[in-house]
């Protein structure tokens, strides 16, 4: 339980302490150059992540990291979702520019939201079609600047063996922007928290990236068949790495 305090205890004094005064700074550069404070939230997020897991007892085994694309090569990366770890090891692990796809729920979070907004996370309303295509739409332009997207296209956490079925309409982002897709498999982050709240537990997850998946050129029945074969994939690494 110990833990659990003081990562609560660090995670309260860098959002308050640091964070706010930092983010001032990150919007002061904003008003210059978008791309300069997507840079700068990208750095301060991955170092606070960094300090954090230590805290939390994680450690992180890469595989496949020679299958990440270098930074400022926009990509969709697509996963499984067993955790909130997934994230914070993702920021620590995977290096490059992307904001994650999350529930509209998120956006109603202080100082969380506003973090996820400078990194280009977007905000989606599952239950309003009409709202998911302009999400859809808004994350192809994120792409065409330049920077890449996360989704987890299972719509909820899994704690099954089975990556939950996954949600078509995600992949017309890599379909209408014509980037590759990036399979990701998170293995154990739900060990981390999850599968014992509220205790955080000392855990090595493993982060496994699977081979870019070319979407330009893809035939119509190419198409409709890539996110069947995108979790195929994810389903064989977590299998692997289990």
């Amino acid at each position: 339980m110990l833990r659990t305090i003081l990562f609560c205890i660090a995670a309260l004094l860098t959002v308050v302490i640091i964070g706010l005064p930092v983010m001032l700074i990150i919007l002061l550069v904003k008003l210059f150059s978008k791309r300069a404070s997507r840079i700068l939230t990208y750095g301060f997020v991955g170092f606070v992540m960094r300090v954090f897991l230590p805290i939390a007892g994680t450690k992180i085994n890469l595989v496949g990291k020679e299958n990440i694309p270098p930074k400022g090569t926009p990509v969709l990366f697509v996963s499984n979702h067993r955790s909130y770890f997934d994230i914070i090891t993702a920021y620590v692990a995977v290096p490059g520019y992307y904001g994650f796809v999350g529930k509209k729920e998120f956006k109603k979070v202080p100082v969380m939201s506003w973090w996820m907004l400078l990194l280009g996370c977007i905000f989606l309303d599952r239950s309003n079609p009409r709202e998911g295509l302009r999400t859809i739409n808004k994350a192809v332009d994120e792409v065409k600047e330049g920077y890449s997207i996360w989704i987890c296209p299972e719509g909820t956490r899994g704690h099954e063996e089975k990556v939950l079925p996954f949600k078509e309409g995600s992949f017309k982002i890599a379909e209408k922007a014509g980037v590759p897709v990036v399979p990701v498999a998170f293995v154990h982050t739900d060990d981390i928290l999850e599968n014992h709240m509220p205790k955080l537990q000392k855990q090595t997850i493993t982060i496994a990236v699977g081979k870019p998946i070319e979407t330009a050129g893809l035939s119509r029945p190419e198409l409709k068949t890539l996110h069947q074969q995108v979790y195929d994939e994810i389903q064989r690494m977590y299998d692997e790495n289990v």
